[in-house]
């Protein structure tokens, strides 16, 4: 009897060590689930990250350049030249972002690399268009955008 109380005792902070890094797991998964790009479903459950069709993406894409002629003051035919940009150079992107998704290792660097080095030649093209004021204008606006996502993140660590 007494031997079975020393073991107890000899036990316990083993016991104590265990619940303390069941409770850590548990804290740490509940903050992976609420970190994750989900949509929230009713009664607070969770669902699948949100995909957008095509047609929710086109309109995105026409709502941002919306925006931009207004920030910017773009004419008309300034409009349909950064339409025609993104046009041609959509599929080109898509299928660097599909390379990049679906790739590891090395390979998934290179397929960055070619990811990013794409985006900046499109808004090479994209710029091209833009006044030297609009582009003064368009590259504030980036560097404000650029700050609040830094911010963001860091909030987020």
């Amino acid at each position: 009897m007494i031997a079975k109380q020393n073991m107890k005792s000899k036990l316990r902070p083993y016991f104590f060590a265990i619940a303390v890094i069941v409770a850590q797991f548990a804290v740490f998964s509940a903050q992976a689930q609420t970190n994750s790009p989900t949509t929230n479903a009713p009664n607070g459950a969770q669902s699948a990250p949100v995909q957008l069709t095509e047609e929710q993406k086109m309109d995105r894409r026409i709502e941002h350049l919306e925006h931009m002629q207004k920030r910017l003051g773009l004419t008309d035919e300034q409009v349909a030249q950064i339409r025609s940009v993104w046009q041609t150079n959509r599929a080109k992107l898509v299928a660097d972002r599909a390379a990049f998704q679906n790739s590891s290792g090395g390979a998934r660097r290179m397929a960055h690399r070619q990811l990013n080095q794409d985006r900046k030649s499109t808004m090479a093209q994209v710029k091209n268009v833009l006044t030297p004021d609009q582009q003064k204008k368009f590259a504030d606006i980036q560097g404000i955008r650029r700050e609040r996502r830094i911010e963001r993140r860091s909030q987020n660590k």
